[in-house]
């Protein structure tokens, strides 16, 4: 990696603050994440001012020492959370073919202090060769507050986001417990005191903690939650909103 493209991803990180004293994005140490790609995974990737002013690709991962398979994946290492202008132009990149296929990646700074900078790499690498991923064109990773990350559809959780309403404060939470979730795929199921099913998205559950423990959840599990009913919407079961443990 050259000293330019160094200082510019050094110079990345320094954005904490707004002057109201609001932080206007999540902190990333993204130089030392890049110094873990070059010197303990032996990665190699370009990285092109043009692609990154205008599509917002940080950087292309593009190979592996040793390894002769070309990965040729964008990377965006989101200044902010939830930014959903940036994540449609993201997905826009990719189906243009900018490049191949693409990983956008938020890290909240409460996940940050706990190091999950760290596994940045291992989560490009999972998404590069882990069959689950193969024919996910964008991906989108999140990191929960034990550090552990979900990757899921970026595709997807747009367009999930896209036709959710967000619930009012004053609307009556429902009761139930988690009786399946599929980390994969990033939805599962609830089934309310009546019996009554519900489905779910993760992009849906507000606690991270939630999130964490999501991604543990085992066959048989159950995991009390509160939500908002969400509509039908003509399919099998209602909606599920605004999740919460309870």
């Amino acid at each position: 990696m050259n000293t330019a493209a160094s200082a510019h991803l050094t110079a990345w990180t320094t954005t904490d603050a707004a002057p109201d004293g609001k932080r206007k994005a999540p902190y990333h140490d993204v130089g030392r994440s890049h110094d873990w790609m070059e010197n303990l995974y032996h990665c190699r990737w370009t990285q092109d001012p043009a692609l990154a002013e205008r599509y917002g690709i940080d950087f292309v991962l593009d190979r592996l020492d040793g390894l002769d398979v070309l990965l040729r994946i964008g990377v965006r290492l989101a200044p902010e959370l939830g930014d959903v202008a940036d994540q449609e132009r993201f997905v826009h990149a990719l189906r243009q073919g900018v490049v191949p296929r693409g990983l956008f990646v938020e890290v909240s700074r409460a996940a940050e202090d706990l190091g999950a900078h760290q596994l940045l790499v291992p989560a490009l690498l999972a998404y590069a060769f882990d069959h689950r991923y193969r024919d996910m064109r964008a991906g989108y990773l999140r990191f929960a507050l034990d550090a552990t990350y979900q990757i899921v559809s970026l595709e997807d959780h747009l367009r999930r986001a896209s036709t959710s309403t967000l619930p009012s404060a004053a609307e009556p939470r429902v009761e139930g417990r988690i009786i399946a979730y599929f980390a994969e795929k990033g939805f599962g199921f609830i089934e309310d005191d009546t019996g009554e099913k519900y489905f779910f998205h993760v992009i849906q559950v507000e606690d991270d903690a939630l999130r964490a423990t999501l991604t543990r959840f085992l066959p048989g599990e159950r995991l009390s939650v509160s939500f908002v009913y969400g509509g039908h919407d003509g399919r099998r079961y209602p909606k599920a909103l605004s999740l919460r443990p309870r």
